[in-house]
């Protein structure tokens, strides 16, 4: 059996750029579904803005 190889110092700072690297991507994708989500509120009202404008052209 092989000997169990020790993690390189690079293989160690891949693993820690790569979990910061998650962490970011996450960050961002939780503050644009936020946002979206929150932003949705007032797509609805401008939505009712809009509608009646629809509902007599229609």
């Amino acid at each position: 059996m092989p000997a169990p190889t020790k993690p390189s110092p690079a293989s160690k700072l891949l693993r820690l750029l790569n979990w910061w690297l998650n962490g970011v991507c996450w960050s961002a994708c939780s503050a644009v579904l936020f946002i979206c989500l929150e932003s949705n509120n007032a797509f609805d009202v401008l939505k009712a803005q809009i509608n009646p404008i629809h509902a007599i052209y229609a």
